[in-house]
């Protein structure tokens, strides 16, 4: 086909293909010198994501988890995600629970990139109750919610100062 190419009796299809075949080559080229630029700063080794999960006889649950923002190129944390999942299956737990979203999945929302993420996994999303109080000491209880209103209020504070030094 470099013979076609070359002397121009190529077909438009074999053009196309040879150009196709350019471009991958071309975009692995530039992963590989990704790949050497990140084993230059950070090493061989990479800690790409944490997460907490929890299982029981009924469901595993994802709770939580993280990643370096300058590593997410590799998606660490979908690789972890679908390695509890698989693991979840070899236990013989039938349920991953994905955990809470807020029910608003319009990009406007608050939480849209957490909602992204799990739908990347083609879950099924069904509505549960949600959380409630039940009191047993009222005292105390309204000391507890006092105190977490107050710390809620701290970091949000404290929320927006640090966005406002990441920002700047």
């Amino acid at each position: 086909m470099k013979r076609k190419t070359a002397n121009g009796t190529a077909t438009k299809r074999e053009k196309k293909r040879v150009n196709e075949h350019k471009e991958q080559l071309l975009s692995k080229d530039k992963r590989i010198q990704k790949m050497e630029e990140f084993k230059a700063e950070f090493g061989t080794e990479l800690d790409l994501s944490a997460g907490m999960y929890y299982y029981n006889n009924h469901e595993m649950v994802y709770l939580f988890s993280g990643s370096y923002p300058e590593l997410s190129f590799f998606k660490g944390t979908n690789f972890a995600t679908w390695e509890m999942i698989k693991k979840a299956q070899e236990l013989g737990v039938k349920r991953f629970n994905f955990f809470g979203l807020t029910g608003d999945f319009t990009e406007q929302a608050q939480d849209y990139g957490v909602y992204r993420f799990k739908r990347g996994f083609t879950p099924y999303i069904e509505e549960l109750p949600g959380t409630f109080d039940k009191v047993f000491n009222k005292p105390v209880y309204t000391i507890a919610k006092k105190t977490w209103e107050d710390i809620d209020i701290y970091r949000s504070g404290l929320q927006d100062i640090l966005q406002a030094v990441f920002l700047y």
